[in-house]
């Protein structure tokens, strides 16, 4: 953890206490893009041209991958990274993009109740960390479990999904090497492996269910959101 120049631990990383819960705001504010589900495959119609839902999606990746770009190059920023991402991927691109490709390539019953995970249940072990709230992990188990109940995965699912996401979250490597291309690209932060860890994991026993027919299949194919229009 960096220190501030009193020497203090620098809990915020270099932000305003106001940047940090806008960032927190931020994070929670994610869950908008289940919208992608609420609106119907095709969106809309320029001529003859059908525009795909996908199109939408991938557009907000190249934008934001941009701004990412523009600032690791130092020509755009806006106060809501913290000193760690100076020189390295940020936890917002990478919790959009991870997103973005759950969305793509997973069935909505794995890729929704996962983002919903991470949207809520990274927010608040961090804030449980950092107020020293003992037995937080447990605590943020109970919060991240509640996504995989509300999409029908079962009292059995929910406890191992939601134990792969928090063991994800608080088992983050240090990597002392700044300069190393794996810090560099913070593939390890907990945007990403909160979502890829149980989507592994979820892949792993739809795999073995369905090779070796032990019924241990997730859900089923019945989409939870769907188009409003």
């Amino acid at each position: 953890m960096s220190k501030t120049s009193d020497g203090k631990k620098d809990i915020h990383y270099g932000l305003t206490p106001t940047a940090h819960n806008l960032r927190r705001l931020w994070h929670i504010s994610m869950i908008g893009a289940f919208s992608y589900y609420l609106v119907p495959v095709t969106v809309f119609h320029l001529g003859t041209l059908a525009v795909h839902r996908n199109v939408i999606l991938l557009g907000f990746f190249f934008v934001i991958a941009f701004f990412e770009i523009l600032r690791l190059t130092d020509r755009w920023s806006i106060g809501l990274f913290r000193n760690y991402e100076d020189n390295r991927i940020s936890a917002p691109f990478w919790f959009c993009t991870t997103s973005a490709l759950l969305i793509l390539l997973t069935p909505q019953w794995f890729a929704a109740p996962i983002i919903l995970c991470t949207t809520i249940g990274d927010p608040v072990l961090g804030e449980l960390r950092l107020r020293g709230v003992k037995y937080y992990s447990m605590y943020g188990w109970a919060v991240c479990a509640i996504p995989f109940l509300v999409f029908g995965y079962g009292l059995t699912f929910a406890v191992y999904l939601s134990a792969s996401a928090v063991f994800a979250e608080i088992n983050k490597p240090k990597l002392k090497n700044q300069d190393s291309l794996l810090y560099k690209s913070g593939i390890l932060d907990d945007n990403f492996t909160m979502q890829v860890v149980p989507v592994g994991f979820l892949l792993a026993v739809w795999f073995i269910s369905s090779s070796y027919g032990f019924g241990w299949l997730p859900p089923g194919t019945e989409e939870l959101l769907k188009p409003l229009y």
